[in-house]
């Protein structure tokens, strides 16, 4: 059995300034691969309600980082996805 991938450091991305002036809310999904070294690599968008969004979105994602489980780089990757989701009444 496969081990869970861990998460090690879990960016947030940034609520797009023009998103905010035109009360714009949305939701994305990427999915992607994880090296062996924890690396987040192939990003690919599965959901993606306005392309505003788009940006922060792969930048929180390539800023963040998992647990790695192997020392060879070269090894197998493991699948995962993660969910955005941007409210404008979650704007702190």
């Amino acid at each position: 059995m496969m081990q869970p991938l861990i998460p090690e450091v879990m960016a947030t991305p940034a609520y797009p300034v023009q998103a905010v002036r035109d009360a714009k809310e949305g939701r994305v999904v990427v999915c992607f691969e994880v090296d062996p070294g924890g690396t987040v690599r192939a990003p690919q968008f599965v959901e993606l309600t306005d392309e505003i969004f788009r940006g922060p979105s792969l930048d929180a994602l390539m800023q963040s980082q998992y647990k790695g489980w192997s020392a060879d780089q070269d090894g197998p990757t493991r699948p995962a996805c993660r969910s955005f989701i941007y409210r404008l009444d979650q704007i702190y």
